[in-house]
């Protein structure tokens, strides 16, 4: 295992140069294509899944669609709370990522005893 240079004052160019390169992570860019492509098709897959379902019970496609959408952001909030929406965010390719829950996720983390409806109710502690 390499050990890892840290930065200093006294480091000449090309110490920092590769003091870069180290800690710069590197990816690929067709294969972060491919798997943003897989993880949005499924995503829209399941969205459309949801949507067919909903309007087999008969429901307006107004309606169908509101309900697609609160399952989606419900499924969101609970794979937050789970620490796995991350995981299929990176897998996907994504660099930034803004979570649904991450406000009551990061509170949770500094506040061990946080319940987890914090998550999916984010305003229940406001009554």
């Amino acid at each position: 295992m390499k050990k890892q240079q840290t930065v200093n004052e006294n480091m000449s160019p090309e110490e920092y140069e590769a003091y870069v390169k180290q800690v710069t992570p590197t990816f690929s860019l067709g294969l972060n294509m491919v798997k943003a492509f897989i993880t949005g098709g499924i995503i829209c897959t399941i969205g459309q899944a949801l949507m067919e379902l909903f309007l087999s019970y008969e429901l307006e496609k107004k309606d169908a669609s509101a309900a697609t959408l609160l399952v989606i952001i419900f499924t969101t909030a609970i794979l937050t709370g789970l620490n796995l929406f991350s995981k299929i965010v990176k897998f996907g390719g994504a660099r930034r990522q803004k979570e649904f829950c991450r406000p009551a996720v990061e509170q949770q983390r500094r506040e061990a005893s946080a319940p987890a409806r914090n998550c999916v109710f984010p305003f229940a502690r406001l009554y």
